[in-house]
């Protein structure tokens, strides 16, 4: 993965007050797992943070999440984050970022355990431990987060020394896909654009890479502006 959602759909953001730039892999390894090494975004992508901190709580400025997140804001926790992780180069702060997502996982925001796991999997701002990422991974994934779910498939296709379990890698890919295609059909732009990549990648599916350039497309055509940009390689 290039961005370092990673994997963590993580990193493209849209804060509360406008857009944030994707951290320098996407956040949490979470969201890639294309077969051609492809740089997306690998975290959950960000929703408004809730009405107590919408004013003052973004990705941008991520310390000001911390007092709602303090005081039980599940949503302002994710934020803080992000946005710790997203910081631009020399201020990234993914030890406090770590401390915020365990805290919204804590909370029951299920975005936040499966970025959580993308910290441990890449060990940032806390000791790798992959059996821990993978548990946070499954936990996310229970919960519909799609690019958790692409991250349990990722994971068990043997990524990070995990051992290789590929009919479970598969059945995440399946509901990840799944689960992409629901949002899609919600007109939720980052269902699109997720559901995409796995069809251009052949993850949960075989490989269609109409369909999966169309719905690249549409999550553009929607605002989503990572679907709007070339897809990198190494």
């Amino acid at each position: 993965m290039k961005l370092q959602l990673v994997a963590v759909f993580g990193l493209v953001s849209l804060s509360a007050c406008g857009a944030a730039k994707p951290s320098e892999m996407p956040l949490a390894a979470a969201l890639p797992s294309s077969a051609n090494n492809t740089a997306e975004p690998v975290t959950a992508p960000p929703q408004p943070a809730a009405p107590v901190a919408a004013s003052k709580c973004s990705l941008r400025e991520p310390q000001a999440c911390l007092p709602a997140c303090d005081a039980g804001d599940a949503q302002a926790c994710f934020l803080a984050g992000q946005g710790f992780h997203q910081l631009p180069e020399g201020q990234r702060d993914d030890e406090k970022a770590v401390s915020a997502y365990k805290r919204g996982c804590d909370l029951g925001k299920a975005e936040a355990c499966g970025n959580l796991g993308l910290q441990y999997e890449k060990g940032w701002g806390t000791a790798q431990d992959i059996a821990k990422a993978s548990a946070l991974y499954e936990k996310a994934c229970a919960a519909d987060v799609v690019v958790a779910c692409r991250n349990v498939g990722k994971l068990n296709e043997g990524e990070s020394g995990h051992p290789a379990h590929p009919e479970k890698s598969a059945a995440a890919y399946q509901r990840a896909l799944g689960l992409a295609l629901a949002q899609c059909d919600q007109r939720r732009a980052e269902g699109c654009v997720a559901a995409g990549y796995m069809f251009q990648d052949g993850k949960g599916t075989p490989v269609d890479q109409a369909r999966g350039d169309e719905l690249v497309r549409k999550a553009c055509s929607m605002g989503y502006s990572w679907a709007c940009k070339p897809r990198e390689t190494k």
